[in-house]
Parts: structure tokens; C-alpha cells; sequence
């Protein structure tokens, strides 16, 4: 047993002559009075004497009783666990101490953050005693020591301690037990102690090994988690496919409920001049997506905040979002085809209908010479194209090209690896030495999974049906869990033979056909993306079937830069952003937050010029957050993106002390405490001691009523 007050005992050990003091002083004293005999009077006296005496000593030791149980309870004693680690220690001792500073950190419970808890007890650890050297750690996305070893500076330790706050990031338990275990296995000490300190939340702490950790390194779990937590977040942001000027941009909020109860939710979202108001209701324990459409006049980054109103939580930190994303124009597509001959202009017809009505062109655009007038498609014949009429282009569709000169190819593919899109549908024999001239322009960034060949001439390719629909891929994510009924009714003719190769992944080849070949495909090409359709459309009556837009459209979508979507980062992970190719080597970039909501941070990583991609490439290894950061050319933005929290830093449940110290503790010893049960159970006995002390009290009333009676 320890205890909290000691100075308590010792003030109890002179209060206990006070009773003592009390029982002399108070001693009645003897009255002379002249008697003619005393002989019956002696044996009253004898006997009122003795069971005075008894009173009297039941009485001080009670009082002496009382005294005593009251000062044990100034005193404050609580029971040690043997196997705890001491705060202060009686050895030479290295001594980690690990703070969690993920976002779940933040959550308040009865008026306190599970953040002040950890300091408050941190702090207990790092008393002064020239027997002990330490080091704190702070966890998030990485860990963070305060110094390289453990130091026998614990002010400083102390002012980390105090300065530490939760971020928007996840904990690698991983890596920063790595760490650590180094950190312990230089140090010299006679004993070795690790501390962690956390709410040990399941999403980050499942992933805890303590396998690098030193066998004889003494550990203990500090939990500062809350008993009930129930928490409503927004937890994601995406802008549903492109985002185009004065077209329908539907932007979608992922809101979590981890509540046992259904909520009705009110979302604010401040887009600066566009604000709306999303209602919706989120089932207990579920995650619902909500939607909005919004309509934007000009080509644009947007920038702005998500806002759940009138939410009290456990978390507020999630109550709020940052968005960012890019407002384009209609792609520009050329497409690259031979018009002479009745079978060509048919499939050529119904590409020309279906782009016209994807990229929001009013007019179709058909120039000799090569040059764009207006409308976002140009047409073009093989023997036409050139440098100038390529350099406008987002997209690339070839269809019954013929072959295609060798500096064409180059010109293309040099654009695809930039950042550019290409759609090539390959019917002919002559699309397979086409293809290869393409694979080799594009270099190694180009990995296809297959390769096309020309069948063999005993082969004829002809009504086949789609098999082995990849229904999560694009573009037939679209029909969902209906996309191999979407395709049933197709027949395919014509195309190419496939050959597996090695360097690619068979994950791209997003569709198949009857006879195992390859339908389509789609990969990347350095910043660019690359789709092929292996299918004559002249042969097929897939050009007539309800599934054929709604792919073709897909598949523009996929193939398109994604200039347009800015994809959410996480707050301590490295984030890499590709600028567009617009920007010249020449610019002078100025990094700065986008609003004042955004956390402030001096360090906004690096960006330097990419001769390879021919643009400029953002690297910022420790990004900071939550906030949206951009970067500015000639004071207009070329680059936004949100950082924010990964999604399960809302998830608020915790792991169990038997999950700890049993399947993830391994074949270690280690030892558990829980500051909302543990501890409250161990500082009890002061309540008990009370409880004594007033009924020792009662008893001294009794006591002398019952003599006295």
C-alpha cells in the first residue's frame, strides 16, 4: 500500500496524543467527605471504579481509533500493482514515454480531452531523480522523440509534454515501436521501462507488436479513454466524376454515425460564393453518403469547409471537413480515324454522337488542316495530324486508323506521359503493330498486361459476349452489381488476339471475352492514362446497345487528366502532387493556406521542376493539417488540396485490457492500467477510512450511553 499524502501520517501520529492528553486531563478528581462508615461505601466505590475504568479505556482507544483512520485518509492510500513501473525509480533507469497525439485523442469526457489526461499522467513519470534518464514520444503518422536517446533533461521532457496536442492523423503504432526498440537497446541503463500512454483506439492500436521492444524492458499501458463515446463525423469528400464548367458537379460527404442511435444531420458547406445546406439521417453505427449538386460558371480550384451543425460530440474536430477540388472545361478530344468507306463512317457516326454529348461540345469540328474553330472535338485523318493540332488535345481516341507514322506516335505518347488520356479501339490487324509502336514511344512507365496480336489465320473472331466484367472497376462500376447483365446482350466481333505479359497486372484488364481474350484494359503511362477496346464496333452490335454510352463515357472519365480531382490527403503522410503541364519551368510558386480556418504552419514542403514529366511536382513529406493548401502562380492557384484525418480516427472504440495484454502482448508481460476504473478502484480506501472513522465515532457515543445507562 502507498500513499498520496505521506506528510498526513505524520501529522496523524501527533494528533493521536490529543485523545491521550484528553483522557489524563479530564480524569476526575477525588472529593473528601466526612462519613461515620465506610465499609459498604468502599464496595460501591470498588465497583463503580473498575467499570469506570473499562468505560474509559473503550472510549480513548476509540478516539485514538478515530484520529488515526482519519489521518490514513488525508493520507490518501491507494494499492500498487507489484508489477507497475514506480514514477519514481530506485535504479539506474531508461525510461520511454509514449503519448498518443492521433485525432481520437481530442475526445472529451466529462469536461476534459483524453489529451489532458495523458499529460496529466505523463507527467507523474518524469518526477526528478538522478537515477533516471528519459525520452518522450510523441505518436501520430510518424514518431516523434524530443530527443534522438533517452536524456537525463526531464524539463525539457516536461515543456514536450505540455506543449503536445492532438493532430489530424492516425497513429503508426508499427513503425514507432521500431523506434523505440532502438532507442531502448542503446541505452545502458541497469533497467529498461516503456509507457505508453493512450486510448488505445482499435483502428490504430490492433496493429501493436512488441516484438522489437527489449525482452527485459518492464511495459505498462496507460488508457485515458472514455467509458461511453458515441461520435457523428464527416469523414470523406469526393466529387462524383468530372467536375465541368456549367454542368451538374455532384459533390459527395461520407457522414459516420457511431452512435447507437439513428441522427438526423444538418452538413453547412461554405464553398466561399456558393454555401448550401445538406439535411440527412445516418443509422446508428453505419456510415451514409449525402450529396449536393452545385453548377460553376468559370474553370476554377474551389476551395472551402463542410460543417456539421448543431453536433455535440466526442470529437469536434471531426465535425468539420476541408474540400478542394478543380473546375475544368469540357476535354478536347481528337480523334484520329479514316473517313473513306461505308463501315467506318457507321461506327465513326456513333463515336462522334456519344463525344459530342460527353464533352458538352455543340457543334462538331472537322478541319483539313488541321486546325481547331470551336467545339471541344476535331477530327482527323492519320496522314494529317501534327505537332500544332496535337498540343491543345486532353484526349486521344483512335479508331480505323490505319497505320500511324512513327513521329505521330511519339508526339502522342510524349503527351499521354504528361498527363494526357488515350482511347484506343483496336479492330485491325494493323492496330497491333500500331499498339506496339505505341508501347515502345511510352517507355517503361507504360506496363499493359497484355499484348495484342493478330489471330491466327484459321481464327475467326466473331459474335463473342463479355465475360469476366470487373463490376468495382471503371468504367462498369457504373452498372454496379448489374454490369455483367448490362453487357449480356453484346456480341463482339473482329479484334485482336491478347498475350499475357509479366510486367503487367491482370487487376487492369477490367473486362474479357468468351474466348479468354482481352475486351478491355486500362493502365497508367507515368501521369497520364492509357485504355484499350479490343473490338471491331463495324463487326459488333455493341454500338446499338443500351451499355455502349454509358461505358464510352466511363472510359473519358478514366482516361481524362486528373487535373480536375484533387484526392484528400492525410495530416502526417507524404503527400506528392503533379501541377499541370500549363505551368512553365519558369514560374515562380508561392505556397500559403487557402483560408483562415486552415491550421497555420510555416513548412509547406518542396516543389521542384520534373524534366520527365515536364511539370512541376509538389513533395511535402510532414504535411500539416486539417486545412487546405495551395500553391500560386501569378497569384491565381495551380494546385489545391485538403488535408485532413483518415476516416477510422472517428471510430471511437477501443481495445480491451484483455486484448492488450493478451493476443497482442504476445509472450510479454504487461502491465495494464485504466484511469476511468483501475485507479478510481485503487483510491478508494480513503472513502472506507472516512466511513471508519465515523463509525468509530458512533461507537464512543454508544459507549458511554450504554455505561451509563
Amino acid at each position: 500500500m502507498n500513499f498520496l499524502h505521506l506528510w498526513a501520517l505524520g501529522i496523524g501520529a501527533g494528533a493521536l496524543a490529543i485523545p491521550v492528553a484528553v483522557h489524563f486531563l479530564t480524569k476526575p478528581r477525588p472529593v473528601t467527605y466526612p462519613l461515620a462508615t465506610i465499609r459498604f461505601l468502599r464496595e460501591v466505590i470498588d465497583e463503580k471504579r473498575s467499570r469506570s475504568r473499562l468505560r474509559d479505556l473503550i472510549v480513548l482507544l476509540l478516539r485514538m481509533l478515530a484520529v488515526g483512520l482519519l489521518a490514513m485518509a488525508l493520507a490518501r492510500p491507494w494499492l500498487s500493482n507489484s508489477q507497475a513501473i514506480e514514477a519514481v525509480p530506485d535504479d539506474a533507469t531508461a525510461r520511454v514515454i509514449v503519448i498518443d497525439v492521433s485525432q481520437s485523442m481530442s475526445a472529451k469526457s466529462a469536461g476534459t480531452t483524453a489529451m489532458a489526461k495523458a499529460q496529466s499522467l505523463a507527467l507523474k513519470y518524469l518526477e526528478y531523480s538522478s537515477n533516471l534518464q528519459a525520452n518522450v514520444v510523441l505518436v501520430g503518422a510518424k514518431a516523434r522523440p524530443a530527443f534522438p536517446s533517452v536524456s537525463p533533461n526531464l524539463a525539457i521532457l516536461r515543456e514536450v509534454v505540455q506543449a503536445a496536442s492532438p493532430r489530424c492523423e492516425k497513429a503508426d503504432v508499427k513503425s514507432a515501436m521500431n523506434v523505440i526498440g532502438s532507442m531502448l537497446s542503446q541505452s545502458s541503463a541497469a533497467k529498461t521501462e516503456l509507457i505508453v500512454v493512450s486510448d488505445f483506439q482499435r483502428s490504430n492500436w490492433s496493429n501493436l507488436f512488441l516484438d522489437a521492444i527489449p525482452t527485459a524492458t518492464k511495459i505498462q499501458l496507460e488508457s485515458v479513454s472514455s467509458e461511453i463515446v458515441s461520435n457523428i463525423a464527416i469523414t470523406g469528400f469526393r466529387v462524383s466524376g468530372r467536375a465541368i464548367v456549367d454542368s451538374d458537379v455532384i459533390l459527395e460527404f461520407d457522414i459516420a454515425n457511431f452512435s447507437d442511435q439513428a441522427v438526423e444531420i444538418q452538413a453547412y458547406v461554405d464553398l466561399g460564393e456558393i454555401q448550401k445546406t445538406i439535411i440527412g439521417k445516418v443509422n446508428a453505427q453505419s456510415v451514409e453518403t449525402v450529396t449536393t449538386p452545385m453548377k460553376f460558371s468559370q474553370s476554377q480550384w474551389v476551395t472551402g469547409w463542410v460543417q456539421l451543425q448543431g453536433n455535440i460530440d466526442a470529437i469536434p474536430a471531426d465535425d468539420a471537413r476541408p474540400i478542394a477540388f478543380r473546375i475544368d472545361q469540357p476535354p478536347k478530344v481528337i480523334l484520329i480515324s479514316k473517313s473513306s468507306g461505308k463501315k467506318e463512317a457507321m461506327s465513326s457516326f456513333f463515336l462522334r454522337q456519344a463525344l459530342e454529348i460527353i464533352s458538352g461540345s455543340d457543334q462538331y469540328v472537322s478541319d483539313d488542316k488541321g486546325k481547331s474553330q470551336s467545339g471541344q472535338i476535331l477530327t482527323l485523318e492519320p496522314d494529317k495530324v501534327n505537332t500544332n493540332n496535337l498540343s491543345e488535345a486532353d484526349i486521344f481516341l483512335v479508331h480505323r486508323s490505319g497505320a500511324i507514322d512513327r513521329s505521330v506516335v511519339d508526339a502522342i505518347a510524349s503527351r499521354v506521359r504528361k498527363g494526357k488520356g488515350l482511347l484506343y479501339i483496336a479492330g485491325e490487324q494493323v492496330d497491333a503493330v500500331n499498339l506496339d509502336l505505341f508501347s515502345t514511344a511510352m517507355g517503361s512507365g507504360y506496363q499493359p498486361p497484355v499484348q495484342l496480336v493478330p489471330p491466327d489465320n484459321d481464327t475467326k473472331r466473331k459474335d463473342l459476349f463479355v465475360r469476366e466484367v470487373r463490376s468495382r472497376q471503371p468504367p462498369f462500376e457504373i452498372f454496379g452489381e448489374q454490369a455483367n447483365a448490362a453487357m449480356q446482350t453484346t456480341r463482339i466481333g473482329g479484334g485482336l488476339a491478347s498475350r499475357a505479359l509479366e510486367t503487367g497486372l491482370r487487376d487492369q484488364i477490367v473486362a474479357e471475352l468468351s474466348d479468354s481474350s482481352a475486351f478491355l484494359f486500362l493502365t497508367s503511362c507515368d501521369a497520364g492514362t492509357v485504355a484499350v477496346l479490343n473490338a471491331d464496333l463495324d463487326e459488333s452490335n455493341w454500338c446499338s446497345q443500351p451499355s455502349f454510352f454509358p461505358v464510352l463515357n466511363e472510359l473519358i472519365n478514366a482516361t481524362y487528366s486528373n487535373r480536375s480531382s484533387s484526392p484528400e490527403a492525410f495530416g502526417g503522410e507524404p503527400l506528392i502532387r503533379q501541377l499541370s503541364s500549363s505551368i512553365p519551368e519558369a514560374a515562380n510558386l508561392v505556397a500559403e493556406s487557402a483560408d483562415k480556418r486552415s491550421f497555420l504552419t510555416e513548412s509547406f514542403g518542396s516543389w521542384e521542376w520534373n524534366a520527365a514529366q515536364n511539370s512541376f511536382v509538389w513533395a511535402w513529406p510532414d504535411p500539416a493539417g486539417p486545412g487546405v493548401y495551395q500553391l500560386l502562380n501569378k497569384r491565381e492557384p495551380a494546385i489545391a488540396t485538403a488535408i485532413s484525418a483518415p476516416a477510422a480516427e472517428s471510430d471511437p472504440k477501443t481495445l480491451s485490457a484483455d486484448v492488450l495484454q493478451g493476443r497482442l502482448a504476445g509472450n510479454r508481460t504487461v502491465t495494464f492500467r485504466d484511469a476511468r476504473s483501475a485507479d478510481q478502484k485503487s483510491d478508494q480506501w480513503w472513502n472506507w477510512l472516512i466511513i471508519a472513522c465515523i463509525l468509530g465515532l458512533a461507537s464512543e457515543i454508544i459507549t458511554l450511553r450504554w455505561f451509563s445507562a
